[in-house]
């Protein structure tokens, strides 16, 4: 079976190519992809997403085969740029994937996807957070951002804005597609 990850993080392996420190984050999904790609019958192939200017490239390592796309991070806070679509759904028409794994519903990754592809090719998510309910109901945590002082206030506001969008692209993944996972009770409230 052939499996295709759509992921935003930078995977070690990739990190190693470029000479880079490994991302902070989604480190769960390192442990994931390294018991994934040891299984027999398994074939893992991994999209990042990239906002780092890394070129983009095709690379195989430990198993498992990557493909860099660059995105523009101010872009994909609301969604991929329609030339970031085009590239990734040519990506995934060449890898010709069993099923598609997106890790995230918080920057509409599959949103970008066609329909050919959503209609042809099984697509499920990954939950790893609820971010359209975050940003509507807790992200100030009460706070009152007119008693703040403007070094405080306006990077919140900012912050809470930059929520609001991708709560807004997180709302329209939940109506296009049907497949989900989450990992805490949170996810599956």
């Amino acid at each position: 079976m052939k499996v295709l990850w759509i992921t935003q993080n930078l995977m070690s392996d990739v990190c190693k190519q470029f000479n880079l420190k490994a991302p902070a984050s989604g480190t769960w999904l390192e442990t994931y992809k390294n018991q994934l790609s040891t299984e027999a019958g398994i074939e893992l192939h991994v999209i990042c997403l990239a906002t780092d200017l890394l070129p983009e490239k095709h690379i195989v390592a430990n198993n498992v085969e990557y493909h860099i796309i660059t995105i523009n991070k101010k872009q994909a806070i609301k969604g991929l740029s329609p030339q970031t679509a085009k590239l990734l759904s040519e990506t995934i028409v060449v890898i010709n994937p069993d099923i598609i794994h997106i890790h995230g519903t918080e920057f509409g990754i599959g949103l970008g996807l066609s329909d050919e592809i959503v209609n042809a090719i099984p697509v499920c998510h990954s939950i790893q957070g609820l971010v359209s309910c975050i940003a509507n109901n807790y992200f100030l945590g009460g706070i009152n951002l007119k008693k703040c002082s403007p070094l405080v206030s306006l990077p919140l506001k900012i912050q809470h804005k930059q929520y609001l969008e991708r709560g807004k692209c997180e709302e329209k993944i939940f109506k296009r597609f049907k497949y989900f996972f989450g990992r805490t009770d949170w996810d599956y409230s």
